[in-house]
C-alpha cells in the first residue's frame, strides 16, 4: 500500500512531529544566527504535506507560524508565506506532476505571498507599496554612498558611486522580475531538498529533466520578443502614452526581458553543457564555463541568444520536449 493512501499510524505521527520540530529549529536558527536558513523552511512542511496530505500540512503550517511567533518572536507573515510555499509544493507533489510545473507553481505562490506581505508592511507604515519601496532604495543608495565615502577617495570614489547608481536605477522598475526570480530559486532549492529527504524515506518524486536536456518550447520566445518590443517602443510611443504610460511600458519590457533572458541564458548554458558532455570534457571545465557565463556579460549575452535559437532549431535534437512542461 502506498504511503500516500495507507492509514495514519503512530509512526506517521512521530515522523510528522519530527519534521515540524525541524521547521521550528530552522526558524530559531534563522532568526538568531543565520537568516538565509529561513528560506529552507518550506522543505520539512512540504514533506509533511506530501506524506500526510493537505489537512495535515495546513495544520502544521499554522502551528509552526504560531509557535514561531510565541517562542522566538519571528515575523508571523514571513513564516506563513514560506510555510504556504512548502504546503503547496508538498501538496502538488502528491499528484503526477513533473518537477518543473511544481517548482513554477511554488514560485508563483511564494512571490504573491511576498507581495502581499510587503503591501501589508507598507500599509502599516501608512504608505503605498511603491513609495515604501522607493524609500528602501533610497536608504540602500545612501548606505552605498556612505560606504564608498569611507573606503574610497577621488576618482575611484566617483566612479564607484556612478556604477552603483547605474545598477540601482533599474531596480525601481525591475522588482517584479527580481521577486519572481528569487522566489523561483527558493522553490527550486526546496524542491531539490524535498526529493533528497523523500528518497531517504523510500518515497520517490520526479527529478525533472537532466540539466543538459533543459529545453523550453519555442512559444516561450514570444515572451522575450514582447519584452524587447516593449522596451524599444516605449520611447517612440511616449507622445501617445504620456510619461506614466511610457514608464509602465518600460517596466513591462524590462521585467519580461529580465525573466526570459535568464531562462534562455540557462538554456544556453545547458546547450553548451550538452556538447561538452558529449565530447568528454570533464565536469570541472564544464563548471568553469558556467562560472564564466555569469561573470562575463558578453558571454552571457551570447548564451541567451544561443538558448533562444535552440528553442526554435532544437540543435540537440531532443526526442521528448514533453520533459519540460
Amino acid at each position: 500500500m502506498s504511503v500516500l493512501s495507507r492509514p495514519v499510524s503512530s509512526r506517521d505521527i512521530a515522523e510528522s512531529g519530527l519534521f515540524v520540530a525541524a521547521t521550528l529549529t530552522l526558524v530559531l536558527l534563522g532568526v538568531t544566527f543565520l537568516r538565509p536558513l529561513l528560506y529552507l523552511l518550506p522543505t520539512p512542511l512540504a514533506v509533511v504535506t506530501r506524506r500526510r496530505g493537505w489537512v495535515w500540512g495546513a495544520l502544521a503550517a499554522i502551528g509552526v507560524t504560531l509557535l514561531s511567533v510565541f517562542l522566538v518572536g519571528a515575523d508571523a507573515g514571513g513564516v506563513l508565506v514560506l510555510a504556504s510555499a512548502g504546503l503547496v509544493i508538498g501538496g502538488i507533489s502528491r499528484y503526477p506532476w513533473q518537477a518543473v510545473p511544481v517548482v513554477m507553481v511554488g514560485s508563483v505562490v511564494l512571490a504573491l505571498g511576498l507581495v502581499a506581505l510587503l503591501a501589508a508592511w507598507a500599509g502599516v507604515a501608512g504608505q503605498s507599496l511603491t513609495s515604501w519601496y522607493d524609500q528602501l532604495l533610497a536608504a540602500l543608495h545612501r548606505g552605498i554612498v556612505e560606504l564608498y565615502h569611507q573606503t574610497l577617495t577621488g576618482v575611484q570614489q566617483e566612479q564607484a558611486i556612478a556604477q552603483a547608481e547605474a545598477l540601482l536605477a533599474p531596480l525601481r522598475l525591475l522588482w517584479p522580475a527580481a521577486l519572481l526570480i528569487s522566489s523561483g530559486g527558493i522553490a527550486l532549492v526546496n524542491y531539490g531538498l524535498l526529493r533528497l529527504l523523500l528518497h531517504r524515506l523510500g518515497d520517490e518524486i520526479p527529478a525533472g529533466p537532466s540539466f543538459s536536456r533543459w529545453h523550453l518550447p519555442w512559444p516561450f520566445l514570444w515572451g522575450l520578443i514582447a519584452g524587447l518590443a516593449a522596451m524599444y517602443l516605449a520611447e517612440p510611443l511616449s507622445g501617445q502614452l504620456g510619461a506614466s504610460g511610457r514608464t509602465v511600458l518600460q517596466a513591462i519590457g524590462l521585467n519580461l526581458e529580465a525573466i526570459f533572458s535568464l531562462v534562455f541564458g540557462v538554456q544556453g548554458v545547458a546547450l553548451v553543457w550538452f556538447w561538452l558532455e558529449r565530447t568528454g570534457v570533464t565536469p570541472v571545465w564544464r563548471w568553469l564555463v558556467v562560472v564564466l557565463a555569469f561573470l562575463w556579460p558578453l558571454m552571457w549575452m551570447a548564451l541567451v541568444l544561443a538558448g533562444a535559437l535552440d528553442s526554435w532549431f532544437d540543435w540537440r535534437k531532443l526526442e521528448h520536449h514533453e520533459e519540460v512542461r
